[in-house]
């Protein structure tokens, strides 16, 4: 397995997303100063990265858009233009 994971951290690709492309599976992760790197594979032996402070900044991307709409909606509703 540590083997795997140094290959990992050779060949890994970013993606975008809170989900690993093809149904990887995380593979492991590696504490870094100021984050956390986690390394996927999927069935395919293709493997994929991101951070904890990525998933975070992305999670929180997300909600604001989700919010964003359900304002939106909530303007159009009343009749506001948006």
């Amino acid at each position: 397995m540590k083997e795997e994971l140094e290959i990992a951290k050779k060949e890994a690709r970013s993606f975008s997303g809170l989900k690993p492309p093809n149904n990887a599976v995380l593979l492991g992760k590696e504490q870094k100063t100021n984050d956390t790197i986690n390394y996927y594979k999927d069935s395919a032996g293709n493997y994929y990265y991101d951070t904890e402070n990525g998933r975070k900044f992305e999670q929180d991307m997300q909600e604001r858009m989700k919010k964003r709409e359900e304002e939106k909606r909530r303007n159009r509703r009343r009749g506001k233009i948006a």
